[in-house]
Order: structure tokens, then C-alpha cells, then sequence
């Protein structure tokens, strides 16, 4: 009967195989570090919110490059302000005044 016996050299390439896993898991992560994702930019920001007390705050928001002013309670939410064109506006008419 033939018998085969396992070469005594055989503990090493599992050793060298986990060397190599590891080797290869490190470059992995390494490269997903650099790896940097741009998002989709949005539609609609929130770009200021004053707070009124009681759940309640103004907030000024960003929808297709125009400004929104809006009231928010916990009951409704109110559209207070919005450019008074189809165009699209930088900002509202107080905003002109704060900077001066």
C-alpha cells in the first residue's frame, strides 16, 4: 500500500498564505482611504434657522438656486418670503441691507 506523507515544509505556505491576506487586506484599505466620493449636489439646502422658542423657527432655504423664507410651527409649515421673479435671485431685499 502506497502512503504518502506530508512534506515537513507544509506549515509554511499556510503561514506565507496568511502573510499574503494580510498583505493584501492592508493595500485594500489603504486604497479605499484615498478613494475620495463626490456626491450628487442637492436641490435643496437649509442655510439659515433662527429659533423663535417653543418648536418654532424661521429658516431660510435654498430650492433650484433661489431663496425661501419659511415659518415652521409644529403644526404648519408657512412660506414667508420668496423672489418675486421667475428668475433666479441671489438673495431677499434685507440681505442687501445687512451687508452695507
Amino acid at each position: 500500500m502506497w502512503t504518502i506523507a506530508a512534506p515537513e515544509s507544509a506549515a509554511v505556505p499556510a503561514r506565507s498564505a496568511a502573510a499574503v491576506l494580510k498583505a493584501l487586506w492592508n493595500s485594500i484599505a489603504a486604497m479605499l482611504r484615498k478613494v475620495h466620493v463626490q456626491k450628487k449636489p442637492r436641490a435643496l439646502r437649509l442655510e439659515e434657522t433662527l429659533p423663535l422658542g417653543e418648536r418654532r423657527f424661521l429658516a431660510v432655504v435654498r430650492w433650484r438656486n433661489e431663496k425661501l423664507l419659511i415659518g415652521v410651527t409644529p403644526q404648519m409649515i408657512s412660506l414667508l418670503g420668496a423672489p418675486s421673479n421667475h428668475e433666479p435671485s441671489p438673495g431677499f431685499a434685507w440681505e442687501e441691507d445687512r451687508s452695507q
